[in-house]
């Protein structure tokens, strides 16, 4: 699958939330059971803007955030800003192992390629 089709999908998605927000709300919640059963899909967790490294509880500001994933969710990908780099953004990724090994056989192999 081209990575285009699902952006087109999340793009028309989008759209249709332009016209109306709670058109469909009565499904939502058999639409996400569906979806969770199916491993069609990945969590977005987090986001740059939330500002996770200004946080501070009383015992200083963090030194590494990092998102802990249930097994429900075991594909996702957390988003945050960067700890050391103005407007830099921390991504991590959360797979099974087989998949995570194989993912990381096809990143490493396109860092070599790089280089």
């Amino acid at each position: 699958m081209e990575l285009s089709t699902p952006l087109k999908s999340l793009g028309n998605t989008i759209k249709k939330l332009d016209v109306d927000v709670l058109g469909d709300a009565k499904n939502w919640i058999s639409k996400w059971k569906m979806l969770l059963e199916s491993e069609l899909h990945v969590t977005i967790i987090g986001s740059p803007k939330l500002k996770f490294y200004n946080l501070d509880f009383g015992w200083g500001k963090p030194k590494k955030v990092e998102v802990s994933i249930d097994e429900l969710q075991a594909q996702a990908i957390s988003l945050c800003e960067s700890r050391n780099v103005v407007g830099g953004i921390e991504i991590g990724l959360t797979l099974p192992k087989s998949k995570m090994d194989h993912f990381s056989a096809l990143f490493n192999k396109g860092l070599n390629n790089l280089f």
